[in-house]
């Protein structure tokens, strides 16, 4: 094979048309990977920060909640214990009202027994004197009467 000029002119037009295509076409094709390999890589950056972000959110968000539950419990539970002192007071005020009431009741009735019992008692001793003068033709007055007996017979009758 011979070498001649043609052959050096088409090696040298080759490296001008390789040097020409790599300043017209390769280098902006290699700008422009590089330019989409940064945007790529840019673009998963943020898109990992702000999964990290939403996480988190996501935590503090699942942290707040957790607080609020157990801060409406711990309220729950004031609520309850104040509700049930109100209601263990106001049961024993109601008791004292009721057992005062009582009392008041049964020293009524006592007093009121006692009474009907005293007025018995005079009426018993108005018919045995009626009964003795009845008797006896003569009237007279009972000064003593033995209250045992009559007590007695008013407890059995």
């Amino acid at each position: 094979m011979e070498f001649n000029a043609t052959f050096l002119v088409s090696g040298i037009s080759f490296i001008v048309f390789a040097i020409l295509m790599n300043i017209i076409m390769y280098n902006p094709l290699a700008k422009i990977v590089e330019q989409r390999k940064k945007f790529v890589d840019d673009n998963y950056d943020e898109a990992d920060k702000a999964n990290q972000k939403a996480t988190n959110l996501i935590k503090d968000r699942a942290d707040r909640l957790a607080k609020a539950n157990t801060d409406a419990r711990k309220v729950m539970v004031e609520i309850t214990d104040k509700a049930k002192a109100e209601k263990s007071e106001m049961c024993a005020n109601a008791k004292n009202v009721a057992n005062e009431d009582i009392k008041a009741k049964k020293e009524s009735l006592t007093n009121t027994s006692n009474n009907v019992s005293n007025e018995l008692k005079q009426h018993i001793k108005g018919i045995a004197e009626t009964i003795s003068s009845k008797i006896l033709g003569e009237t007279s007055n009972i000064d003593s009467i033995d209250e045992e007996a009559v007590n007695k017979i008013m407890q059995e009758g």
